[in-house]
């Protein structure tokens, strides 16, 4: 079978069997990986110009420690798959990431590895049903941590704010929108800033986003639950 030119990138270390993946992803999906070394992570990477974004499971905890990285490819949403699992993987830290697609253990023949990776290309997601029931019980969870968290730290109208703040819309257009005077609007934005625990505009568009993920990732695996079971 042919398939269709994609490129994505590689986070993990150089080695023969990185290098021996790459090539045979090449040859066999037409898949083109860039291997990136998450010890040299300096620039952000710009995710929606990729397909795929391939994670070295050994990797996971270090680039979850940037918080920022893992925000801004979820928000990009490009299909995430892991890779080199051990069987007692970690799943809370899986879940970081809301787009993960597919997960391969360090058990797993090539040939699986092929098969499921074009799976992934082609739009499917690649999870057992065991690991789908337990990331959508930590989705789920989330979820509700979330919505309390907005509840009680935010207040309804500074949940509106953020909202049209993500949107992209200026506080002066947010103003006009709502009602309020234009520094009303900046002393709640400065207010969400310190409750979300960001910086600035763009930090708060993404911590905006990353929640909103974890919903349409729920979702997306409940969709692949109901499939399992009418199978």
């Amino acid at each position: 079978m042919k398939y269709e030119s994609s490129k994505g990138i590689l986070i993990s270390r150089e080695s023969i069997q990185t290098e021996f993946l790459m090539s045979g992803l090449l040859s066999e999906l037409n898949l083109k990986l860039s291997l990136v070394d998450c010890n040299y992570l300096s620039k952000p990477i710009n995710f929606k110009k990729f397909d795929l974004v391939v994670i070295d499971y050994e990797m996971l905890e270090q680039l979850n420690e940037q918080h920022h990285f893992h925000i801004s490819c979820n928000v990009s949403k490009v299909p995430i798959i892991i890779i080199n699992c051990e069987d007692s993987i970690n799943l809370e830290e899986v879940a970081l990431w809301t787009s993960v697609m597919g997960i391969f253990y360090i058990k797993d023949y090539i040939e699986t590895l092929y098969r499921g990776f074009s799976f992934v290309i082609d739009g499917n997601i690649w999870l057992s049903r065991g690991v789908s029931q337990k990331l959508l019980n930590i989705y789920r969870s989330k979820i509700k941590i979330e919505d309390t968290t907005q509840d009680c730290l935010l207040t309804k109208r500074e949940w509106q704010i953020l909202k049209l703040v993500g949107n992209g819309l200026t506080n002066s257009e947010i103003s006009n929108q709502i009602h309020v005077a234009e520094g009303t609007v900046k002393t709640h934005v400065y207010n969400i800033y310190k409750k979300v625990r960001v910086k600035n505009r763009v930090e708060a568009i993404l911590w905006l986003k990353s929640v909103e993920g974890n919903l349409e990732t729920e979702l997306k695996h409940k969709a692949i639950l109901e499939r399992f079971n009418d199978g």
